[in-house]
């Protein structure tokens, strides 16, 4: 079909083929050599100290595959830290820095101070709330009268006198309390004004009043002028005002009227406090704030004495009371002030004498 010469070149191409397939194909698995299959182009960040990886040897036997390390990016430009330096071979330790020089610096010395004395700190006296229906802290006299001089403003003019009364037993109470002018002042101004409040002695709340009476009576000028306050403890209710016109209003335990507040007190722990209390006077109803102070000496009519000073803390506008209780002379009343609305004292009553009958 071909001629001799055309059959020998066709000869030649086929041995050249084979040969050519032989040398890129077969030939180096014969000698053992790996050729590395083309992949992606990488870049891999190999640490310094790794050894690197002896080539094969042509007649040792294939090594079988290792693990494949997870691929690494192309380096790409980002925002993220760059990789942390490689770490220095262990055969070649860094050199360690000289020890910091951790002395303080010398700093001129002072001149010893003198240390001051702690400060003593006082503690604050408590100042619990008493409570006025609390069992009694002593006993008071059966019966009595106390006689007082009255005077008027800061000059302790004279001008009246005061004679109160009280009457006690087991169960029940009557006190009374008569104020007039006396002398000249009578003659152009005659004034009396009276107090009375009578009720029951109870063996835990004390002073129970059940009825208290005011009277004013300027002879002549205005007439006489009256008002009352009338317990009605089972309904706890209060009548204020005078007979004719009045008011009821709720009523509390432990409320009490103008004379028999003194006498409950006169009974009670006296220790410097403060307590309110709900007194009356006939018309109204208030709450009055008092402070007991520390025993002090006054001079009254009848001689330097020890007392204990109760004071009613006046709010604006309000009339107000200060009481001065003598403990030598059964806690009784040794000293009454009246102070009027706008904070001025309208009179004083110190004690000249006092008669007890029993």
């Amino acid at each position: 079909m071909f001629s001799t010469p055309a059959r020998r070149f066709l000869i030649f191409i086929a041995a050249s083929v084979v040969l050519h397939v032989l040398l890129f194909t077969g030939l180096p698995r014969i000698l053992g050599a790996t050729t590395p299959e083309p992949t992606a182009l990488t870049a891999e960040i190999v640490a310094l100290n790794e050894p690197m990886a002896e080539p094969a040897v042509a007649d040792a036997p294939t090594p079988a595959p290792k693990a494949p390390r997870p691929a690494v990016p192309t380096a790409i430009v980002t925002d993220q830290a760059p990789p942390p330096p490689p770490a220095t071979p262990p055969s070649q330790p860094s050199p360690e820095p000289p020890p910091a020089d951790t002395s303080a610096p010398e700093t001129p010395e002072k001149p010893e101070e003198t240390p001051k004395p702690p400060i003593e700190t006082i503690p604050e006296k408590p100042r619990p709330t008493i409570t006025t229906s609390a069992p009694p802290i002593r006993d008071l006299p059966r019966a009595g009268t106390i006689k007082y001089d009255v005077s008027y403003g800061g000059d302790r003019a004279p001008i009246g006198r005061t004679v109160s009364t009280f009457a006690l037993d087991a169960s029940a109470y009557r006190l009374s309390s008569i104020w007039e002018t006396t002398g000249v002042v009578s003659l152009f101004r005659p004034i009396q004004l009276s107090y009375s409040s009578e009720g029951r002695i109870d063996s835990g709340e004390g002073f129970v009043p059940e009825l208290f009476q005011a009277s004013l009576n300027r002879r002549g000028r205005e007439g006489e002028r009256q008002a009352a306050a009338r317990f009605d403890w089972p309904a706890l209710r209060l009548q204020l005002g005078s007979p004719a016109r009045g008011e009821s209003v709720a009523l509390s335990r432990g409320t009490l009227d103008r004379l028999s507040f003194i006498f409950q007190l006169a009974r009670s722990d006296l220790s410097p406090k403060r307590t309110q209390l709900r007194i009356t006077d006939g018309n109204k109803l208030e709450t009055y704030t008092i402070e007991i102070g520390e025993t002090e000496v006054i001079d009254v009519p009848l001689g330097m004495l020890r007392s204990v000073p109760i004071r009613q803390i006046r709010a604006p506008g309000q009339e107000s009371i200060e009481i001065w209780l003598a403990p030598d002379q059964h806690y009784l009343p040794v000293r009454i002030r009246h102070f009027n609305r706008d904070g001025k004292m309208g009179g004083e009553q110190s004690a000249t004498e006092i008669i007890l009958n029993g």
